[in-house]
């Protein structure tokens, strides 16, 4: 009896310690608890997130985990098993490929149409700044949709995973200059696992001399002043990572929609598909960003040349939102030398905090293009601070 409850004892301050410890690395920020339960529906769903909910102890599926086989490539006239558009031929960018990846999956309506109200605001922000070069901005992109399609490989019949887009849909955006890359998981359907499959740029290969540069984004985004302009001051900057934190909370060091990287040859991760093939957690909201913070963002770190751009974290804002200290890992640089002695990363904060918080709050808020452009044309205005409008003009010349 004695042994037992001494066992018992024992047990029971492992757990104690274990809690203590998981709090101590957490931090958790209890003030989020005083306004949290008040706030709109939009904002308790981007805090209902597997970086800050999730206590799973075992995979979400075990030996059957959803595949990534990007089977085919569409672009212009051209279908290819290879990625196409980093093909030089086809590049926009006289120096580099350059290419957004974003995923679409799914029956909703809202990303696909979100999606083009983002390809159209790369003209929108070059006419409001009267901007007459044919291709300038975003335009010397490619945007590249992953989309769900079965593979004829593996089937008797053709088919499409649940969540395929219409073909009509498909034509619609290769005529808006869109590559379409084709992903098969081999599953009865495309679900959260979908929201990985925009990572698979970070793997491609360059041939000797060449470069990519590639930005992962969301299909509901819109390109603002703001924007454009941290994407120039990072290809100016020449660090391999940027991180764009352009909200002024954190919920994990790696946003999965506002980061980008760049490489040549090979680059950091010609092991990203055994890394993701293994991670055990993918179909609950978040887990492609805990897949960043647990597996990416390490590498990146190890790379010692990330370039953040942040608002200022003093603010009260950031205090009582972020979730918990340290959760976007700043000063970045602080972060790198841990990793690598010799690391470069920069932090530099937004010019004009006013009117960019002001632009990232109401895209938060799925404000659309149209609302934006009517109430708020600051927003697109490259002249955020002295001498912005000619430096990213040129950049992007």
């Amino acid at each position: 009896m004695l042994k037992i409850k001494l066992l018992y004892l024992l047990l029971l301050l492992q757990f104690f310690s274990c809690t203590n410890y998981n709090k101590q690395i957490k931090k958790n920020n209890n003030l989020l608890s005083l306004w949290l339960p008040f706030s709109s529906k939009r904002t308790k769903q981007a805090y209902d997130h597997s970086l800050i909910r999730s206590s799973r102890l075992s995979s979400d599926c075990d030996r059957n985990c959803p595949d990534i086989d990007v089977w085919q490539y569409k672009y212009k006239n051209i279908t290819s098993d290879k990625p196409i558009s980093t093909q030089k031929k086809y590049w926009k960018s006289p120096n580099e490929a350059r290419v957004i990846a974003i995923s679409l999956f799914g029956t909703n309506e809202f990303y696909y149409n979100a999606l083009l109200q983002y390809i159209d605001s790369f003209a929108y922000i070059k006419n409001i700044n009267n901007i007459k070069d044919k291709i300038w901005g975003y335009e010397t992109f490619t945007v590249r949709v992953y989309v769900p399609k079965r593979n004829p490989k593996f089937l008797k019949e053709l088919g499409v995973i649940g969540g395929g887009l219409e073909q009509k849909k498909i034509d619609k955006l290769l005529d808006l200059g869109c590559e379409i890359a084709f992903v098969d998981n081999k599953l009865s359907e495309a679900k959260k696992d979908a929201t990985f499959w925009r990572f698979m740029i970070t793997q491609e290969a360059m041939l000797e001399g060449e470069k990519i540069r590639y930005l992962l984004r969301d299909a509901d985004s819109i390109l603002t002043a703001g924007e454009i302009y941290t994407v120039a001051d990072w290809i100016n900057s020449h660090k391999k990572y940027h991180r764009m934190h352009t909200i002024p909370i954190c919920i994990g060091p790696l946003t999965a929609s506002i980061w980008g990287g760049t490489h040549s040859e090979k680059g950091d991760f010609s092991d990203f598909y055994d890394l993701v093939k293994n991670y055990p957690y993918r179909f609950e909201y978040g887990d492609d960003e805990l897949f960043l913070r647990d597996i990416i963002w390490p590498k990146i770190k190890f790379s010692g040349s990330v370039l953040t751009h942040h608002f200022d974290r003093d603010s009260y804002i950031t205090k009582i939102a972020n979730p918990y200290k340290n959760s976007c890992e700043e000063p970045t640089q602080d972060f790198c030398l841990q990793l690598n002695p010799n690391s470069q990363c920069e932090d530099r904060i937004l010019p004009n905090v006013k009117n960019l918080q002001g632009a990232v709050e109401a895209l938060g808020l799925r404000k659309t293009l149209k609302e934006l452009s009517e109430k708020h044309p600051e927003f697109f205005d490259l002249d955020l601070a002295n001498k912005d409008r000619k430096f990213v003009y040129e950049t992007f010349r």
